[in-house]
């Protein structure tokens, strides 16, 4: 064996070694999904007799419904108002007829925080500003494979794109991208229902609620 022979395996023999006591890599700090909050908003012209027009109840009814799947309290309401006393006290009145307008809607009334705001170009006065936060998540973009996928010499790394379609594709589909960062709280178990279900069952009797609705199975391919 010739010296140039015996120095390139002394040579790969250390890499091998070296690549054997290295860490692994942590693909998370490649593909990592980013939750972070964003501000809605809504502004809607308040009457003072129906409070609302009735053509933005829709566009109030939908906001309300996003804030019930994925808003983060407080619920803000920030009424235009003009100058003068009277101006104010008409803002003010303005802002309980909205509050209680969502209360009535579902919206606690702990959760909303009202205030006025000066009139001007680009808010009028007697109109309604609504806000509140929602989580919203970044999902990494994949493809990068600027790297040879299956050579890492001495760092043990993963590839750029390692994980990056499973973790994109949870980014996608999560229905709120608040559950990446806490769960949702549990609500506590009928505890009767509990004890009614283990009574049947010790008994031999059927557990499951009977339905109203009656059903057939279908008939497709069994002949």
């Amino acid at each position: 064996m010739t010296s140039l022979s015996i120095r390139s395996l002394l040579a790969f023999v250390v890499i091998a070694f070296l690549s054997g006591c290295a860490e692994d890599g942590d693909w998370r700090t490649h593909q990592r999904l980013v939750v972070e909050r964003r501000p809605v908003s809504l502004t809607l012209a308040v009457q003072d007799d129906t409070v609302i027009k009735p053509e933005d109840m829709s566009r109030l009814q939908s906001f309300v419904d996003i804030f019930f799947r994925r808003g983060e309290a407080p619920l803000t309401l920030a009424i235009a108002k003009g100058l003068g006393e009277e101006a104010s006290a008409q803002a003010s009145q303005r802002a309980k007829k909205l509050a209680e307008l969502l209360n009535a809607m579902g919206v606690d009334a702990d959760g909303i925080r009202t205030s006025a705001l000066e009139a001007g170009p680009a808010l009028a006065e007697g109109t309604a500003r609504l806000g509140y936060d929602v989580y919203a998540v970044r999902v990494p973009q994949c493809g990068d494979w600027s790297d040879n996928s299956g050579f890492s010499p001495l760092r043990n790394d993963p590839s750029p794109s390692f994980g990056c379609a499973v973790t994109r594709n949870i980014g996608l589909m999560v229905d709120n991208p608040r559950d990446l960062i806490r769960p949702q709280g549990m609500d506590g178990r009928d505890a009767s229902r509990g004890a009614t279900i283990i009574g049947k069952y010790r008994a031999g009797e059927d557990t499951v609620s009977k339905g109203t609705v009656s059903s057939t199975i279908s008939s497709v391919g069994t002949k």
